[in-house]
């Protein structure tokens, strides 16, 4: 079968409807190739960065808790600087102050016994009743 002549303006249309069809497919696949491309390069760009933040977690998450004991430290050196000064500008006062904290705890720790012995002495009175029950 031969292939049938086309005419000087057969070809024109032709050519012409070739041109329309490759640019209708170009402004159809241009917009899809493009988000394809931006959306793993997104991808990628959020990937790394996730990996960073992973990875870099545990080093700044050590590194903030370092730094947050050298700061109680210091605190504890400093109020521990500060009694010292004043203990050693007024040692009397200081020896009747630890005195009454002592007292203090003393006293604190008296009426926790007392609690516990009374709780003990419930409790045995407890168990005379239900012996004399059963």
């Amino acid at each position: 079968m031969e292939t049938p002549k086309l005419t000087e303006k057969q070809q024109k249309i032709m050519t012409i409807a070739k041109w329309g069809i490759g640019l209708v497919a170009c402004a159809i696949v241009a917009p899809v190739a493009y988000l394809a491309i931006t959306g793993l390069v997104g991808i990628l760009i959020a990937a790394g960065i996730g990996l960073i933040g992973i990875n870099a977690a545990p080093v700044v998450a050590l590194k903030l808790a370092n730094m947050k004991d050298r700061a109680i430290d210091a605190e504890r050196v400093e109020n521990i600087k500060q009694v010292v000064t004043a203990a050693s500008a007024n040692p009397i006062e200081t020896l009747i102050q630890q005195s009454f904290e002592k007292r203090q705890a003393s006293d604190q720790f008296k009426l926790a016994i007392t609690a516990f012995a009374t709780e003990v002495s419930n409790f045995a009175n407890q168990v005379k009743v239900f012996e004399k029950v059963s």
